[in-house]
């Protein structure tokens, strides 16, 4: 499975499919106005399915497999089980917080699924807040779906 682009201009599609997002960009003609999609598969770019928006600025999709997956999980497992409230926290430690609680994914699942997930937190001098909307195939779900996506994962 490779992942193709196809750009999207005031919803009609280009007829050119890409293999790299970096060139689907570069050939847009007005870059405002253009969307660029990403598919798991040259098929599914061609029947427009399994589409994932690829904003400007945002990183490349990825197949994704169990071991991100697994690792991202771990992640938000592990916030999730800190208390959210403390006496006083340090500007050092809320800016190594806020690094290491930076992760996302962005791409598709092993059946084509497209799957955006990303870690939002922020902190102040007593308390962490922490979100992590998960998305696949533009619905909201939890973490359940992941594993169930990617039974790998589960221990």
């Amino acid at each position: 499975m490779a992942i193709h682009y196809r750009s999207y201009f005031k919803g009609e599609p280009h007829s050119k499919i890409y293999r790299s997002l970096k060139r689907a960009r570069k050939e847009r003609i007005d870059p405002d106005a253009e969307v660029i999609a990403a598919f798991p598969s040259r098929t599914d770019a061609l029947e427009e399915t399994n589409m994932l928006r690829v904003p400007d600025g945002s990183p490349e999709p990825q197949i994704l497999d169990a071991s991100k997956v697994r690792k991202f999980l771990e992640s938000h497992d592990n916030i999730r089980s800190q208390p959210m409230k403390h006496r006083y926290i340090c500007k050092s430690t809320r800016a190594a917080l806020e690094q290491k609680y930076n992760k996302g994914l962005f791409g598709f699942g092993p059946n084509g699924e497209t799957i955006w997930s990303k870690q939002i937190i922020s902190t102040s001098s007593q308390y962490i807040r922490y979100r992590c909307p998960i998305i696949v195939n533009g619905i909201k779900t939890t973490r359940k779906t992941l594993v169930a996506l990617f039974p790998e994962t589960a221990e």
